[in-house]
């Protein structure tokens, strides 16, 4: 089995080197990312979940419904990517369910930074894909985190990884500009 995802949300890679990037530039990056993942993904006729920021739905509406359209999962990842916040995990799912007219189901923390599990399940999401079991110098250090699927209470944990019988993929759309 393979699980494809990709992180859709505003390219802000240039304001984690101290450049200021407008919200309209990152836009027009991650649109484009993004339209060119789903034209291979529908090439191959393959399926993926889309976590998306709520920041990009409002802002790339088109993009969105190519995504549902397409047949593709549309799960929550925050509402601003560059400025998580602990009260992402609600407004992100509402935000979402509004724009999609979809159940949420799934969530993924920008950049894999720890997320309340409990807040998670008490928003009524399936499962969490925040945890990426490996070493990313200063952010974080998880190579002895679990690589299959568990349980936390009700909430399956789909970490980002390799492991025996399934192979988890993420792509940050926004860098997916220029294959």
């Amino acid at each position: 089995m393979i699980l494809l995802s990709f992180d859709t949300e505003e390219f802000d890679v240039p304001r984690e080197h101290g450049v200021d990037f407008p919200l309209d530039e990152a836009m027009k990056v991650s649109v484009y990312g993004t339209n060119r993942i789903l034209d291979c993904l529908k090439k191959n006729g393959v399926r993926a979940t889309f976590f998306c920021t709520s920041n990009f739905a409002e802002n790339a509406p088109e993009v969105m419904h190519r995504i549902m359209d397409e047949g593709h999962e549309v799960a929550a990842h925050g509402c601003d990517h560059w400025q998580p916040q602990a009260s992402d995990v609600s407004r992100s799912k509402e935000i979402l369910e509004r724009l999609t007219g979809r159940t949420i189901q799934g969530y993924r923390q920008p950049r894999m930074f720890p997320v309340s599990d409990t807040e998670l399940e008490r928003m009524g999401y399936v499962y969490n894909s925040s945890l990426n079991p490996a070493f990313i110098p200063g952010r974080y250090m998880h190579l002895s985190e679990p690589r299959t699927c568990f349980m936390t209470g009700k909430l399956l944990q789909i970490p980002a990884s390799r492991y025996s019988g399934c192979l988890v993929i993420i792509c940050r759309c926004g860098c997916i500009n220029s294959w």
